[in-house]
């Protein structure tokens, strides 16, 4: 934050996206709610190497200006990570003939949306032509998919020779349906880590350290690497060099597959050692045989294999020595989609925009399911009600004891884990603007005019 003899528009020129300027708005926003670094269990973000600088400077700052020695660590994105091997298995480097197919399917849609061939498209199937996007892997599988349900009717539509030429030949069909299948099984896993419920079953399976280490254990298995390469588990491998701290995400794959604390290394415990906790002991349940393995889905081996390993680590005994872990995410795709929100608002002709304005536009975005037209109209309707609102709050908080303020106002809440680039975005449990009160994660709360004169929002469902 700016002090009082400097100029704001100065200090915001000045701002960048290293580590210390994320490390600054990260300390501002814990100052709202009287926090420092110490309130912080680890990051959650993207594995850029910004981040990881980020977690050591915190973890610097704690040693020398609280004397507390303790290792903030980057929870790494495990889509990320998908993502980045994807990429990889795509690319030149290892399959050339994946590459090109690619690149020719990509120059075919892009012919085939000009406005001549469109029409002649059209003539024969209502299907358009869709090219692959620059920051979703998955947009790739899209155009393939939509290659193929093309295939036959691309002879029949009378395109001049430059486009023809761009339709792949037989051999070329056949890497395109092979790079299909393969980029499904990929997509599989990745929509499982972002919604938790798997495609197959449509039943909801948790993304956890150890489930997410059988899914990445499960794929590079199927595509082991090469003599001389790298392979996906340059990525998705337990000792990849993009994980920040290798013994937190080993130590966390344990607990969550329900082993003891006590069976962890000594430098597995030391980087748990913000969760240590007295826990009483638990009587040991008996195991149950599982069922003989079906042939199934690579996804539900998956699955069962985690289930079967936790009912019988949790059969030997508790967990306990530590506090419950199950709030360390595994992915942010949630952030992901908010900084993507956040970009549709500010636009180049928004760049000026206050930030508290810009916060309120994205909180009643993100929460527009508790609110619509009606709730707009009211408030245009009435607008002397939210100024004796105010007033009447004023008043009354006057006169209000300590323990009525304690009910109605929310104490700063303890922060587990934090992104380090949506800090601005996540904070505030209540900003008022124009006279009416939004609250995070609740939308604006509904005036009550002489007994009902204002209209209940709608709970979350």
């Amino acid at each position: 934050m700016p002090a009082q003899d400097e100029n704001p528009d100065k200090v915001t020129t000045l701002f960048g996206f290293n580590a210390e300027d994320l490390g600054d708005e990260v300390k501002r926003v814990l100052q709202v709610y009287d926090r420092d670094f110490d309130s912080i269990e680890g990051l959650g973000s993207d594995n850029a190497k910004v981040n990881k600088s980020l977690a050591d400077l915190i973890s610097i700052y704690l040693e020398d200006k609280l004397s507390i020695r303790r290792t903030i660590v980057l929870v790494g994105c495990a889509s990320h990570r998908l993502s980045l091997a994807v990429n990889w298995f795509n690319s030149e480097d290892n399959n050339p003939d994946y590459a090109r197919v690619i690149t020719k399917i990509h120059d075919l849609m892009v012919a085939l949306k000009t406005n001549k061939n469109r029409y002649k498209l059209a003539a024969k199937t209502p299907l358009c032509p869709e090219t692959e996007g620059d920051t979703r892997w998955d947009s790739t599988g899209e155009m393939i998919d939509k290659a193929l349900r093309l295939r036959q009717f691309l002879p029949s539509c009378g395109f001049d020779r430059n486009t023809v030429a761009l339709i792949p030949s037989e051999p070329d069909w056949g890497h395109i349906m092979e790079l299909q299948g393969h980029l499904l099984n990929f997509k599989i896993v990745s929509k499982w880590l972002q919604t938790g419920v798997s495609e197959q079953t449509g039943q909801r399976k948790e993304v956890n350290f150890y489930s997410c280490r059988k899914a990445f254990n499960k794929l590079i298995e199927m595509y082991p690497a090469e003599a001389g390469q790298k392979g996906i588990e340059h990525w998705l491998g337990s000792n990849a060099e993009i994980i920040h701290d290798k013994n937190f995400e080993k130590a966390l794959e344990r607990i969550h597959a329900g082993e003891k604390f006590s069976d962890l290394s000594p430098a597995q415990k030391t980087s748990l050692s913000v969760f240590r906790v007295r826990a009483p002991s638990r009587r040991p349940q008996e195991v149950v045989a599982s069922a003989e393995r079906r042939e199934q889905h690579f996804m539900s081996e998956v699955f069962d294999d985690v289930e079967a390993q936790i009912e019988h680590n949790e059969a030997r005994g508790d967990a306990g020595s530590i506090r419950p872990t199950k709030h360390v995410i595994r992915v942010n795709n949630c952030c992901e989609r908010l900084f993507s929100a956040t970009k549709r608002i500010m636009t180049d002709s928004r760049k000026h925009m206050d930030p508290s304005t810009l916060e309120t536009l994205i909180m009643l975005r993100m929460n527009k399911d508790l609110w619509d037209v009606r709730d707009v109209q009211w408030i245009i309707d009435n607008p002397s009600h939210f100024d004796e609102t105010a007033g009447s709050e004023d008043e009354a908080g006057t006169n209000q004891s300590d323990d009525s303020d304690d009910e109605n106002i929310n104490t700063a809440p303890t922060i587990s884990t934090t992104s380090a680039t949506s800090s601005s975005s996540s904070s505030s449990s209540s900003t008022r603007t124009g006279g009416v009160t939004l609250v995070s994660g609740l939308g604006w709360r509904p005036p009550q005019v002489g007994g009902g004169g204002g209209r209940n929002v709608r709970p979350r469902v």
